[in-house]
């Protein structure tokens, strides 16, 4: 989501439009401001221990974090920010509360929801809390505006959250052209240490339960008792780092890890595999299908040069944490 949201903050950027992201901060040696690009400011807002955080300790640090926010807009002139974008449901928490407070509309992302992880757990993964049910349910009914990356997702709002049809959009992530490309398959397995004539399956993401990797080592066992031929020459290639509170476990999985960016990039690889349980099956994606997505979190706004500006804030900042509704908020 970070991604995400530092790529379409400077392209906002690039169309004149002032943007302030507004993120948690992790290190007390952060400056409280930090121009990303001209045009993009980001906020390092301090709420609760200067660390990075499990989101499962997020919810306590809603109030610290939108006060926080509000005192920001306090200290500029009135009418400062012209519209609030929050990303994943605890930014949408604390945009429901600058939306009141600043008068301005509330645009929100989700990007993944309760109902749907909990409909489709993987085996192992804990289900999730009732209070982030009741929290996406509040920001449904608080925005203006409702963006799904997918119309899968959009359906989704609207059957499993009773969202306004006419309040949500369809907006597909982007790709960076420029990273994503089609390339030489046999450089880019040399690059890498490959072998040329491979057949290569290529899991990239968190490993954790809900990204399934299991699901492609089960596939792999499957295709090789078919295709038994196939043993010499099949590379499962794991990508990605450990997440989640069970990361401790995943250590040993160390020598998995790959260049990523010379893998996808460079296009070493036939066949990416995206077996996440919150998709139920596993999807083989040709090279020219590669997609880009991230972490996002606010756009904000304001009126110095264009007649509206808007303020967004990335998804690593709009991790705050609790209903809106919380007392002392």
């Amino acid at each position: 989501m970070n991604v995400y949201i530092v790529e379409t903050a400077r392209r906002l950027a690039n169309l004149g439009v002032e943007v302030e992201i507004f993120t948690r901060a992790t290190s007390g040696t952060l400056p409280a401001t930090v121009e990303l690009t001209p045009g993009v400011t980001v906020r390092n807002i301090a709420a609760g221990p200067f660390e990075p955080m499990v989101k499962e300790d997020l919810p306590a640090l809603l109030c610290p974090f939108a006060s926080g926010v509000l005192r920001v807009e306090a200290q500029q002139e009135p009418g400062y920010f012209d519209l609030v974008h929050s990303h994943y449901w605890l930014s949408g928490q604390v945009g429901a509360l600058a939306k009141d407070r600043w008068r301005v509309p509330l645009v929100h992302s989700m990007h993944t929801m309760a109902k749907v992880k909990n409909s489709m757990l993987a085996e192992g993964d804990v289900p999730e809390p009732s209070s982030r049910v009741l929290g996406e349910a509040a920001v449904v009914e608080a925005a203006d505006r409702l963006i799904a990356n997918t119309d899968a997702e959009a359906l989704q709002l609207i059957d499993l959250y009773d969202a306004n049809p006419a309040l949500v959009s369809t907006v597909p992530p982007g790709v960076d052209l420029v990273r994503f490309t089609p390339g030489n398959v046999a450089d880019a397995r040399r690059r890498v240490g490959l072998p040329v004539d491979a057949h290569v399956l290529l899991f990239v993401g968190r490993i954790q339960p809900l990204k399934s990797p299991d699901v492609v080592l089960r596939a792999t066992a499957r295709l090789l008792e078919s295709q038994p031929q196939l043993r010499d020459k099949l590379v499962v290639a794991v990508v990605g780092g450990p997440s989640g509170p069970d990361s401790r476990i995943l250590t040993t999985c160390k020598h998995l890890r790959v260049n990523w960016a010379s893998l996808t990039s460079s296009s070493s690889s036939r066949r990416l595999t995206r077996p996440s349980s919150s998709t139920g099956t596993a999807q083989p994606m040709s090279r020219s299908c590669r997609r880009t997505t991230s972490r996002s979190a606010w756009l904000r706004s304001s009126r110095k040069h264009v007649g509206r500006r808007w303020l967004r804030r990335p998804s690593a900042a709009f991790v705050p944490l609790s209903p809106v509704g919380t007392p002392g908020c």
